[in-house]
């Protein structure tokens, strides 16, 4: 385990610093508990009063993220903000099948859980790939300067169900505020585009004025 940390961690700091950061940082969250799938691969569950949320499928995660993933139409949008880490399942997959130049945005509220992600699975790979962006709990200001210049993007909303299980009012809000800022920047480029060379002439015909 202390290896795939250390692999993992090194990936982080050379391409997300500010994730790296916060899992360095991150305190160990003792409702976390991780075991083996049916085929083996590892699933965190999250210990809550009565009873424990199943971050991913507890038989087959793999086989869960694929079934996901086939859900969307990934040749049509070349922006996908994925609301929920987990261990990554789904993330691997929609890496596989989106184009080269598309862009995933993952947005996790828990440093915890992305520590206990790379701890229990060799994510190296996914965590090398320049498509990929990770924010670790985004205030607005950072949500919105990552998202900043990516307004004319076609963008596809995942919601990682598991994820979304543990804090459902958290990352409501975090989709609330990122489709806010797109749609505001939809209206402002369309209303400069047809104004445009209105304001254009006008400036001209006043700067004479101005000079005055």
């Amino acid at each position: 385990m202390t290896k795939l940390l250390d692999k993992n961690m090194a990936i982080l700091k050379r391409r997300h610093v500010q994730v790296h950061v916060a899992v360095s940082g991150a305190a160990d969250d003792p409702r976390i508990r991780v075991s083996g799938s049916r085929g083996g691969a590892p699933v965190p569950e999250i210990a809550q009063e009565g009873g424990a949320i199943s971050v991913h499928s507890r038989y087959d995660p793999v086989t869960e993220a694929a079934r996901f993933i086939a859900g969307i139409e990934p040749g049509h949008f070349n922006l996908f903000i994925v609301f929920g880490f987990g261990f990554a399942y789904h993330l691997a997959e929609l890496l596989e099948r989106i184009s080269g130049d598309a862009v995933v945005l993952v947005l996790e509220q828990s440093a915890a859980m992305i520590r206990s992600a790379i701890a229990h699975r060799d994510l190296s790979t996914l965590l090398a790939d320049e498509r990929l962006h990770i924010l670790v709990d985004p205030t607005e200001d950072g949500l919105a300067d990552i998202l900043r210049g990516k307004s004319t993007y076609r963008v596809s909303f995942l919601t990682h169900r598991g994820s979304f299980q543990i804090a459902p009012s958290y990352y409501s809000n975090l989709h609330r505020i990122a489709k806010s800022y797109l749609s505001a920047k939809e209206v402002n480029i369309a209303t400069l585009a047809k104004f445009e060379r209105t304001w254009g002439a006008n400036i001209a015909r006043n700067a004479g004025m101005f000079v005055d």
